[in-house]
């Protein structure tokens, strides 16, 4: 006689149906790093009651991380084409609006770091 629960890898196409499994409803949100996390994406991006957001952090920084420029680039066309989010492009986006920001509270006379 053999027993023992059933074991499912929370991996590929998996990972969709576990987290259906594990929250009990359609998730709005998604976050990954690869290629692996695309079925996830893709299941919360047909979202359409809350408008599902997938995101996708590219592997570009080549000081802090291991990152790769040509491996960077070919994920984020992955992702565009998918339409995914990638991270990088959002912190880009942030960093912008609070660089700007600082120089409108500088050029008003605010005490800043710029």
């Amino acid at each position: 006689m053999i027993e023992g629960k059933l074991f499912l890898k929370n991996q590929m196409t998996n990972k969709a149906a576990m987290i259906q499994q594990e929250i009990g409803k359609m998730p709005v949100l998604a976050f990954g790093n690869s290629t692996g996390d695309f079925s996830m994406a893709t299941y919360t991006i047909q979202n359409k009651k809350y408008s599902g957001r997938a995101y996708m952090l590219l592997c570009d920084d080549t000081v802090r991380d291991y990152g790769d420029l040509e491996v960077a680039q070919a994920f984020r066309e992955k992702c565009d084409a998918n339409g995914f989010y990638t991270v990088r492009d959002v912190f880009e986006r942030a960093d912008k609006k609070m660089y700007d920001r600082k120089k409108q509270l500088k050029a008003m006379g605010a005490a800043t770091r710029l």
